[in-house]
């Protein structure tokens, strides 16, 4: 009884987890490749400038770090 109790109650759940599933399907077959991938470049243009820095700091932070970085990849390359 405890057993049937439990599939009754997690029924809804598999049919809604389902019907998801094919409506996101049918959407991504609805939906032409190329608009996809705008969206998707949309998305990573956005994480871009949200990954910019926001104040002079963080801006000068981020010069110094790329300019230590890439001194240090130059004494590598003259030690080889």
């Amino acid at each position: 009884a405890k057993a049937l109790k439990d599939t009754v109650q997690s029924a809804p759940e598999a049919a809604t987890d389902k019907a998801q599933k094919a409506a996101e399907e049918k959407a991504k077959q609805a939906v032409p490749g190329e608009a996809t991938q705008t969206v998707d470049t949309i998305q990573s243009g956005k994480e871009a400038i949200d990954a910019a820095p926001k104040t002079t700091e963080e801006a000068t932070e981020a010069v110094k770090n790329k300019a230590t970085e890439k001194a240090t990849e130059k004494a590598f390359d003259l030690l080889r």
